[in-house]
Formats: C-alpha cells, structure tokens, sequence
C-alpha cells in the first residue's frame, strides 16, 4: 500500500520518499522501545508471539465456522501458553487475519483479504485517472490510512471494534465511487 501512494509521484521524489522512510525505520530501530519490541525474549513479544500460537491452535480445531463472533475470550483459556496465563483474559487474538477467522470462519477471512484487495484494486485503477488535486490527495491519504490500518491489526485489534470497521467500511466505498466516478 505504502509503495502504491509513491507511484503518482516523479522519480526523483518517489526515491527522495524512500529514502526519508528508510532513514526513518532505521532512526526508529536504535530507540530503545522499539528495540524491546522486537525481543522475541521480552515479554510482550513473546506473550504475542504465544498468543498467535495459540489462535493458529484453536483455527486448526475450528476451521470452516470459527469460535463465533466475540467468543475468542471464552475459547482461549483451552489454548494459552503457559506462561501467558497473565493474558488469560485476552477477547481477540491481536491479528486481523486471525480475528476475521476465529469469528467468521475461513470464508470471513478470504472475504478479508477479498476486501483489501479491492481496496488496493480501486485505490490504482482511481490513482491513474485523478488529476493533481484534492481527491488525488484524499485517495493517496486513504491509502496511506489502509495500510496503517493493516500494519495495526497485524498486532491489536482491528475491524471488529465498531468505530475502525465503520472507517474501513467507509474508506473502502469512497475510494470506489472515486474510482467509478473518473472512469475513462
């Protein structure tokens, strides 16, 4: 997503962009919160890291329906890590992908990704008919947004907390009626 809002931009600027977001990562990566984020040994790296393991666990014994919607808390206690009894209490499993699975079955996580990729689909096919402007800059913007929204649930929670899947909702229908309304 990130890579899709350079491609409006020239080749000097899209390459000067790249260059400030490495510099950023690698900034980012000396502070020392980050560096304790990425311990796989720390403790909250490896209570998520057991707490995937886990949700990976209870997909496999519920793969085609899920636990139901917001029984994630209920099923957990079977499948924490020991060690992780801390997290016991845990309501969602800090995955988008995991979440959409755990509570809607496989067919609520391929109609996930069917919705990011649509969002990606239509955030190109508008980028390469807006003109320089304000809508141009809302769809880089809402992009930009997506892919933040991705990079969160990667980690927390995501779609199924009402106010982040009603801007979900909402980006993913502006940015299609952007589309249709600048088709060639």
């Amino acid at each position: 997503l990130v890579l899709l809002c350079l491609e409006g931009l020239p080749g000097r600027r899209r390459l000067a962009y790249v260059a400030l977001a490495i510099l950023a990562l690698l900034t980012l990566s000396q502070a020392p919160r980050i560096v304790s984020l990425l311990d796989l040994s720390s403790s909250t790296a490896s209570l998520r890291l057991g707490l995937w393991q886990a949700a990976w666990d209870m997909i496999g014994d519920h793969p085609w329906l899920g636990v139901g919607l917001d029984n994630f808390l209920y099923y957990y206690g079977d499948y924490v890590r020991p060690g992780a009894e801390a997290d016991r209490w845990l309501s969602h499993p800090h995955n988008w992908l995991f979440d959409f699975w755990l509570r809607l079955g496989l067919a609520g996580a391929l109609l996930a990704v069917a919705l990011l990729i649509a969002f990606v689909r239509s955030t190109k096919a508008a980028l390469a008919t807006l003109p320089e402007g304000d809508l141009r800059a809302s769809a880089v913007g809402l992009a930009a947004a997506m892919a933040a929204c991705v990079a969160h649930g990667s980690v927390d929670s995501s779609y199924f907390v009402a106010e982040l899947a009603y801007w979900f909702m909402l980006a993913l229908a502006w940015i299609e009626l952007v589309k249709r309304a600048n088709a060639p």
